[in-house]
């Protein structure tokens, strides 16, 4: 298999948008209803509900968040399987995945606090969403800022609650690795069920709850994606889409729709590592470099958004239109500044881990791509990263 497969690259960009597009959807109640994305449709049920309901399954951002973290298994994996065992290729290891991580972030929980703070309005009202009130209703202060920074809280910058479980797990992923190999003899199912069952118990523990999602990137990444989804790679992507639609619509609790979400991610993960090709549209220059920038735009959105929100409220905006137009404006205005972050925080951050890794023991790390060149050739470490409805 591929060390660095270009589509999945495209597929990290495109749920990246998904998230951010999923949240801009919340800023307004829609018709009736401040919390509609949880609403049962019926037949009773409100037009405009049905509508922006079905609009947020197609946009899961639920889905989007559990696609990064089986993505972030199955790279990290790819870089991992053949290199030595030890501490010291451990620390280094970790020292890497720490600064590719956490510099974009810091910068992105900076941000959303200044943003915030200077243009903070309370939303309260009936035309204010539960979600959207709950979040902004109270301007962020310097400590929870830097509980922030620290991830043991994550109340200014809420999407980065991924952000920890992304630590967590790539801290996790060498010991999965040997948990597979030395204590499940290499059975992916055993290996999958045992890490559910951890799920189970371990709920009030994110850094438990979804390593799961990590280990089916890890079964894809070691023992390659099933040739009857390589056969019917498009079939399989359109199934793993379609899970991911009606679980947000029929499923009742949240981790229901996680593990739906799982199933869902393993379809398109394995299908497109398996038959690459067989997708022309991921391979645009724009949705590759999309791709790239993916982790800025998903940690900066959030400020941007909120931005968006407020100029729209000052000018007597509100309702169903306004959500669409928050998005309209929003996510464009998201792209140059990740575009920014990308060169000036995460390339010099992730340059900085190969060096560091490579004086403590571990192989460094390939350069990141230039924005306006090619995905590297050799293997390297890509991740992602919601909102929890």
């Amino acid at each position: 298999m591929r060390q660095h497969i270009t589509q999945l690259d495209s597929v990290r960009g495109l749920a990246a948008l998904a998230v951010a597009f999923s949240h801009c959807l919340l800023v307004f109640s829609i018709g009736d209803s401040r919390t509609y994305w949880l609403e049962t449709l019926t037949l009773e049920t409100n037009s405009q509900v049905w509508l922006f309901r079905i609009i947020n399954a197609a946009f899961n951002d639920t889905a989007a968040v559990i696609l990064f973290f089986v993505l972030s298994g199955f790279v990290l994996t790819l870089s991992l399987r053949e290199k030595e065992q030890g501490l010291r290729h451990y620390l280094g290891f970790a020292v890497q995945r720490l600064l590719r991580l956490w510099p974009a972030m810091a910068v992105s929980v900076v941000l959303t606090y200044a943003v915030i703070t200077l243009f903070h309005f309370p939303p309260v009202g009936e035309e204010f969403s539960e979600w959207f009130t709950l979040l902004f209703l109270t301007p962020p202060t310097l400590p929870t800022t830097g509980l922030n920074l620290l991830l043991i809280k994550t109340d200014v910058n809420v999407v980065t609650w991924t952000i920890y479980v992304e630590i967590w797990g790539s801290l996790a992923l060498p010991f999965l690795l040997i948990s597979f190999h030395r204590v499940f003899k290499g059975r992916a199912l055993p290996f999958l069920a045992g890490l559910l069952l951890l799920a189970v118990a371990a709920h009030r523990h994110p850094e438990l709850r979804y390593l799961y999602c990590f280990a089916i990137g890890i079964c894809i990444a070691l023992q390659g994606p099933p040739s009857l989804l390589v056969r019917h790679a498009r079939q399989a992507v359109a199934l793993g889409l379609a899970i991911f639609f009606v679980s947000d619509l029929v499923l009742g609790s949240y981790f229901q729709k996680q593990v739906a979400a799982a199933a869902g991610s393993f379809l398109i993960l394995a299908a497109i590592a398996g038959a690459p090709e067989r997708f022309a549209l991921l391979s645009s220059p724009f949705l590759n470099a999309l791709g790239r920038i993916s982790y800025s735009f998903y940690l900066l959105h959030l400020s941007v958004f909120y931005f968006t929100s407020w100029l729209f409220v000052s000018l007597g905006f509100s309702g169903e239109m306004a959500n669409l137009l928050i998005a309209l404006f929003s996510i464009p205005l998201t792209l140059p500044l990740a575009f920014a972050c990308y060169r000036l925080v995460e390339m010099p951050s992730m340059a900085l881990g190969r060096r560091l890794g490579s004086r403590i023991g571990a192989q460094p790390l390939p350069a990141p791509p230039s924005p306006q060149g090619g995905a590297p050739v050799k293997r390297g470490y890509e991740e992602t990263s919601s909102r929890s409805k």
